[in-house]
């Protein structure tokens, strides 16, 4: 519950800065699961302008803990002009 309440901090700080739609837990820390999500909410809605606050969704990864090791492959693959970048640059 800590962690959470910690990671909430500077996720209410990131999204009053840039204003996203949604953030994605991913990672190790996944694997606590609920409890370490449902704080991460709690705090960004108490830490949060008024629309950015009630706008954005915290979610896991859908890859968990193989989110970090996926993403690295995907900028590997494109740069190798394996996979399109699709507006994206490495």
């Amino acid at each position: 519950e800590e962690t959470g309440r910690d990671l909430g901090i500077g996720v209410a700080m990131l999204v009053n800065l840039l204003n996203p739609d949604r953030v994605i837990i991913g990672g190790g820390v996944i694997q606590a699961g609920s409890p370490l999500i449902e704080p991460i909410r709690q705090v960004v809605k108490r830490r949060t302008h008024a629309v950015p606050g009630k706008r954005v969704s915290i979610v896991p990864a859908d890859l968990g803990v193989e989110a970090p090791a996926a993403g690295a492959a995907a900028v590997v693959m494109i740069q190798e002009g394996a996979l399109p970048a699709r507006g994206f640059t490495c």
